[in-house]
């Protein structure tokens, strides 16, 4: 499995790491994260071999905070990670902060982040 490239997936919903996890069985090593600390971690274990980036706004509740909190993980990753860093937030706001900040891509909704990492894996 070490040959499959790696997505590592910022998301506190366990239902939608699940499955992104089945759905990439065999095409993808999906690497979950679900909170900030976790996602340091794996990205400082995988950093050369993480071929996407899935961030979601809030690890939290959205309601509570006025900017995405994964926020300052997009310098961080973006300071040696060139590969795409999709947005994923259910915000309008918070996908636009993070484009602004250096995500490259933006799902609108998160049913449609499948497709979108389907379609980002082809092309690299």
């Amino acid at each position: 499995m070490s040959g499959l490239p790696k997505v590592l997936v910022v998301e506190d919903n366990r239902m939608l790491q699940r499955m992104l996890t089945v759905r990439f069985e065999g095409r993808a090593t999906v690497l979950s994260a679900y909170t900030i600390d976790e996602a340091r971690a794996l990205f400082a274990a995988n950093r050369d071999s993480i071929h996407l980036i899935v961030l979601d706004g809030c690890l939290r509740s959205a309601f509570q905070v006025q900017t995405p909190d994964t926020l300052p993980l997009i310098p961080e990753f973006r300071a040696t990670f060139r590969g795409p860093i999709i947005a994923a937030s259910s915000i309008v706001k918070f996908r636009r902060v993070m484009m602004e900040a250096g995500c490259d891509h933006k799902v609108d909704d998160k049913m449609m982040l499948l497709g979108e990492i389907e379609r980002l894996l082809a092309c690299g």
